[in-house]
């Protein structure tokens, strides 16, 4: 079947004299037909805003019978043919000038088009004319934003730099797009057309340009563009922006996976249809990935009176460690059901349990909340991980019942291998003995063999019941002396 060359995929509409937005259903046709493996590749957009220079580069970027021959009115988005079997493929998002957008009456025969009125435009009475500038800008700021990961503004299509730096002002004034962009926002490219720029020049030009945005603003701008940078490309070699652009995508994508935010082309298109329903509604709240990705599967609403119920039926005599190692174990299973994107797990504690852990320790009216506060977990090993997310340091075997092992059997020099086990375990702790702090419920066992008779033994940390028979293949090697029994470190 040929691909459909249709690539419009944002604008306004007017609709029955009033001012609605429209996506093509672009993502998940891209997604199926073009990229090899949707579910695991993780796609990063693009996006270019600008006019006639754009166009020009977008021409070389992708094919040239996959471009409008006319200048983009509104935003359409392309695959980079040449990314289209990596990891992170790369997305075009073909943007207009935001005063350049142009609001029409669309009807599309070959996609399916998802319109949404304005909620936020409910001040617009009806054959009021609404601004497309100020349309496009919160478009740009509040739904484009935060899925790119990279812009570029074309310095001579928006009347050089002052001309850029009133665009990203007006992009900042609209605020943060989405709570992800306080952990990783954009960067922004600012391309000049000039063969006579010096490199030490880009440096000079991208600090004028922060100094003439950072004038105007109280606050931090990191916190909408990681980065800002000018670059200059020779005129008429368009594909040097990439050659400078791509490193910065690789970049950026890997700072993105330390932040657990790279989405698969699936889950991108999912949470990007939630976006836009996002925006209809509102133009000033953030949208929220992670709420996003919970919308089939919310948290139970009543979860603080679970938790709070589940601690007041314990028996007095039973350990508040425990306690919270049971309700830390629930909230790992609860947090990241079958088919969502696994976002950071802290983030996720932040979001949905935090409030009912403070709030279970309200109904409670004790120092749960001391250990709920620390309910959260980072990426180190897994014994680290579960306990940092209980609140205290677990234990690795209380991740198993029982564990069994065999000695060494002397395969390895006993000096050398003594002063590691020593070093890792102490000297004091024998294996039957328990610390008065932390009771664990895991068995241990280590076979071993006798340098007498060969005969096997058993080292372990529990009472086995009842009278072993002579017969069962094993004796138990314990002292009766406790002062004398066998340390962990020589097991």
């Amino acid at each position: 079947m040929p691909l459909c060359k249709y690539t419009g995929w944002l604008n306004f509409a007017n609709d029955l004299q009033r001012t609605t937005l429209w996506e093509a259903n672009r993502l998940q046709p891209l997604a199926l037909p073009e990229f090899p493996n949707p579910n695991v590749q993780a796609p990063s957009l693009l996006s270019l805003v600008a006019g006639r220079h754009k166009s020009m580069i977008m021409r070389k970027l992708i094919a040239p019978m996959r471009y409008p021959s006319s200048q983009a009115r509104r935003i359409h988005i392309h695959p980079h043919l040449p990314t289209l079997n990596h990891g992170n493929p790369i997305l075009l998002a073909d943007c207009p000038i935001p005063g350049n957008l142009y609001i029409t009456s669309y009807n599309s025969n070959c996609h399916e088009i998802s319109q949404r009125s304005l909620s936020w435009g409910a001040s617009l009475t009806v054959g009021e004319e609404p601004a497309p500038e100020f349309l496009a800008q919160g478009l740009l700021s509040r739904l484009l934003m935060p899925f790119s990961i990279v812009l570029c503004f074309f310095a001579a299509d928006h009347g050089g730099l002052q001309g850029v730096a009133e665009t990203m002002q007006a992009l900042m004034d609209n605020g943060q797009g989405s709570n992800l962009c306080s952990l990783i926002a954009p960067k922004a490219f600012v391309i000049l057309e000039n063969d006579e720029l010096l490199a030490y020049t880009n440096l000079i030009a991208s600090q004028y340009l922060v100094d003439m945005l950072q004038k105007n603003r109280m606050g931090n701008i990191t916190v909408h563009f990681l980065e800002i940078r000018v670059i200059s490309i020779p005129s008429g070699r368009h594909e040097a922006m990439m050659e400078i652009v791509y490193p910065a995508l690789q970049e950026m994508h890997s700072l993105r996976q330390q932040c657990r935010t790279p989405f698969s082309f699936q889950h991108f298109a999912s949470l990007f249809k939630s976006a836009y329903d996002h925006f209809s509604c509102t133009i000033t709240e953030p949208f929220s990935f992670i709420n996003a990705s919970r919308l089939q599967a919310p948290v139970a609403p009543k979860l603080s009176q679970h938790i709070a119920e589940f601690l007041q039926k314990l028996n007095p005599s039973y350990p508040i460690d425990s306690a919270i190692s049971v309700i830390a174990s629930g909230i790992l299973l609860d947090s990241n059901p079958p088919g969502i994107h696994c976002f950071d797990p802290v983030e996720i504690f932040h979001t949905f349990y935090r409030d009912h852990c403070h709030d279970a320790a309200n109904l409670l009216q004790h120092r749960f909340w001391e250990y709920a506060e620390n309910l959260g977990c980072r990426n180190k090993p897994i014994e680290n991980h579960v306990a940092e997310l209980a609140g205290f340091h677990l234990p690795m075997q209380d991740f198993f019942d029982v564990a069994y092992g065999t000695s060494s059997d002397s395969r390895y020099k006993a000096r050398g291998l003594e002063n590691a086990l020593q070093e890792a375990f102490g000297t004091s702790g024998n294996l039957f003995g328990h610390s008065i702090n932390y009771t664990s419920r895991t068995k241990v066992a280590v076979m071993a063999t006798t340098t007498e008779d060969t005969s096997a033994c058993l080292f372990t940390n529990y009472n086995g019941p009842g009278t072993r028979s002579d017969q069962c293949g094993y004796r138990l090697a314990r002292s009766a002396d406790s002062s004398r029994r066998v340390a962990v470190w020589e097991t």
